[in-house]
C-alpha cells in the first residue's frame, strides 16, 4: 500500500467544533470577570479535550476555556503552572474573576479565562536549526523544572506491550463499520486499505515487539508538547499552553513523541532528521539523560503507535471526523518509521 498516494483529499489541520458556546454563556463568563461588553466570539478549533474560544470585548482580547474535566483537576493543574511561572517557564497564568477565583462555572463545567498572548504557531519544519535547538532547550527546561515542583515519582521496570491479537479484533470491527457505509468516501477507502495493510504487516512483525521489562526514567511531563501548544516570536518560544495532559510518563517518550509531532512532513510521513538532531542537541544540553533510553523508546514508540487506532475509532465508532487528518498523518509517519527509525537512533551517536 502506497500511503503517499492512496489518499488525495486535503484534510484540514483545523476543523471547527460543532458545539460552539452561545452568546449568553460567553456573556455570563465575561460578567464574572468584568471584562467589558461582548463584541465577538471565535472558536479555536485545534484541541480535542476542551472547548476554547477567542473572545473580543470592549476592553480587549481574551481566551475562554471550558474544561471537560473535574474542577479538582483544573485546580491541580493551575497550582503546578503557577509554580512553573515562578521558575520563569513561559506559561500563561489564568485571570482572576471579580470574586478572586481563577475558575468559574459555565454550563456546569469549570471555565477559565486567559489573557490573549501575541505569538504564532509553527511546525518544526518551519524553524531554523537554531530555532529547533531552542525548542529542545525549552522542553528540557520544562522537564527539569517539573522535577522541582512535582512530587517524586516511583520508578517502574514494567512497560506493558500492547497485544497484537487485540489489535486484530479492533481492525475487524472497524472494517465491518466501513463496509456498512452505503456511499464510501475517499477516507473510507483509505481506512479500509490501511487496516488491511496493517493486519498483513503485523503478521510479519511478531518478533519486533519490545520487551515488557525495560528501564525508563519516569517523571511528570507536559504530555502534549506539540506545535499548537507553543507560541513563538522570532523563533523563540514565548508561551507553552494547554497543560491538561500533565502526567507521569517516561521522559524519553515525551522527547520521541515531540520529534514525531514537530518534525514530520505530513504529506510523506518523513521526519526531518537534521532538525530533529538540532532539537535533541538543545534538549541534551540541558537535561543530560541516557541517550540509550531515547534509542529504545524510538522502537517502543513506533510499535505502540502502530497498534493505536484511536483516530479511526473516533471516526467510525464515535462519529467524530475531527481526527481524520490525524489518522492519515499517523499512518504515513508509522510507515516511514518502520523502515527508517534506525536513522533516528543514529542521531544519538
Amino acid at each position: 500500500m502506497d500511503l503517499k498516494q492512496s489518499i488525495s483529499l486535503q484534510l484540514p489541520l483545523l476543523q471547527l467544533r460543532s458545539n460552539e458556546a452561545d452568546k449568553k454563556t460567553i456573556n455570563r463568563v465575561l460578567a464574572s470577570y468584568n471584562l467589558g461588553s461582548h463584541v465577538s466570539t471565535s472558536p479555536l478549533s485545534h484541541g480535542l479535550l476542551n472547548e476554547n474560544y477567542l473572545v473580543k470585548t470592549s476592553l480587549g482580547l481574551y481566551v475562554v476555556k471550558i474544561y471537560q474535566r473535574p474542577r479538582s483537576d483544573v485546580i491541580a493543574e493551575q497550582k503546578i503552572v503557577n509554580q512553573l511561572s515562578e521558575l520563569d517557564i513561559p506559561v500563561v497564568q489564568p485571570m482572576k474573576s471579580v470574586s478572586g477565583s481563577t475558575i468559574v462555572t459555565s454550563a456546569r463545567q469549570p471555565t477559565v479565562v486567559f489573557p490573549f498572548v501575541v505569538g504564532t504557531h509553527c511546525s518544526g519544519i518551519e524553524l531554523s536549526l537554531s530555532g529547533c535547538a531552542m525548542l529542545g532547550h525549552m522542553l528540557a527546561t520544562i522537564h527539569v523544572s517539573l522535577r522541582h515542583v512535582c512530587p517524586p515519582v516511583q520508578q517502574s521496570f514494567f512497560n506493558a506491550t500492547i497485544s497484537t491479537n487485540k489489535l486484530m479484533d479492533q481492525c475487524d470491527r472497524l472494517r465491518s463499520c466501513i463496509r456498512r457505509q452505503t456511499k464510501p468516501s475517499q477516507f473510507d477507502q483509505f481506512s479500509l486499505d490501511y487496516l488491511q495493510d496493517l493486519v498483513n504487516r503485523l503478521a510479519k512483525l511478531s518478533d519486533a515487539a519490545p520487551n515488557e521489562v525495560d528501564i525508563f526514567t519516569r517523571q511528570y511531563v507536559h504530555g502534549d508538547f506539540q506545535p499548537y501548544n507553543v507560541l513563538f516570536r522570532d523563533e523563540r518560544p514565548v508561551a507553552v499552553l494547554d497543560w491538561e495532559r500533565l502526567s507521569i510518563q517516561p521522559v524519553a517518550l515525551e522527547v520521541v513523541r515531540s520529534i514525531a509531532l514537530w518534525f514530520v512532513r505530513p504529506h510523506s510521513g518523513e521526519i526531518d532528521t537534521e532538525r530533529a538532531k538540532s532539537f535533541l542537541g538543545g534538549y541534551l544540553a540541558v537535561n543530560k539523560m541516557d541517550t540509550d533510553e531515547i534509542a529504545r523508546m524510538i522502537d517502543r514508540f513506533w510499535w505502540t503507535k502502530l497498534h493505536d487506532l484511536w483516530a479511526f475509532e473516533a471516526h467510525y465508532l464515535k462519529g467524530d471526523a475531527r481526527t481524520d487528518h490525524i489518522a492519515v498523518a499517523n499512518a504515513r509517519l508509522f510507515d516511514w518509521m518502520q523502515h527508517n527509525r534506525h536513522s533516528l537512533k543514529a542521531l544519538l551517536k
